[in-house]
Order: C-alpha cells, then sequence, then structure tokens
C-alpha cells in the first residue's frame, strides 16, 4: 500500500498529509482475515466470520478518527484481501506439495524470479 499512497497522493479527512489512500492498517487486518479464514474455514466457519469482523471493525475505526475516507478502507480491505489469495493461488505448489515452484524476486534494484524443479 506504501507505494500507492505516493502516487494517489490523497489528503486524509484531517487534513494531517496526503497519504490516505489506500489504508495500509485496513489492508493488514484484511490480509490477516484472509489467512485465518483460509487456514481454519474446514474447522468451523466462526474463525472466519470473527477474523473479518474485526478487519471490519479497524476499517470502521480508522473512519471514525478520521484517518481515511470510505474509498480507502475498501480498497485497502481489497488489496488485503486479494494480495493474500494471489500469495495462496501461487505458493500452493510450495512445501512439498509438487515438484514445481515460481517465486518472484526483487532486490531493491532488479526485478526477476526463481523457477526450481524437484525431480
Amino acid at each position: 500500500t506504501e507505494p500507492m499512497k505516493y502516487i494517489a497522493h490523497e489528503q486524509r479527512p484531517d487534513k494531517s498529509d496526503y497519504y490516505s489512500m489506500p489504508s495500509g492498517h485496513t489492508a493488514e487486518a484484511f490480509v490477516a482475515a484472509t489467512i485465518v479464514y483460509r487456514e481454519y474455514r474446514y474447522k468451523s466457519p466462526w474463525y472466519g466470520i470473527g477474523a473479518y469482523a474485526l478487519a471490519t471493525t479497524v476499517g470502521a475505526f480508522r473512519m471514525i478518527n478520521d484517518k481515511h475516507w470510505e474509498s480507502d478502507v475498501l480498497i485497502g480491505a481489497g488489496i488485503g484481501i486479494l494480495s493474500t489469495n494471489v500469495v495462496y493461488a501461487t505458493h500452493q505448489h510450495r512445501w512439498g506439495k509438487n515438484g514445481v515452484c515460481f517465486s518472484p524476486a526483487y532486490d531493491g534494484k532488479n526485478l526477476g524470479g526463481v523457477l526450481a524443479f524437484r525431480f
């Protein structure tokens, strides 16, 4: 979310700075909620319901405290959910489940990737 804050350059409701869009706190809360949901959904649906309720509360308090607009929170939630599901989708073949793995790599200057095969 940090690079997007600089690109969007949107002023916060309390006018403290121009890094409102998207809500990083909400994105992190929804990352955690999505992980809880994905890992524990088979045990009980209440784990996911509770986790998403807490994440929604984080977003609500960001708006109540005048730190974010509703759009900031909604986009932050979407980023959190989407990024977690992308990681699960791209890493499903890791940890011994399959002999093929692709992982993106970035060292601060160079963008690349690692493709590994297990024979």
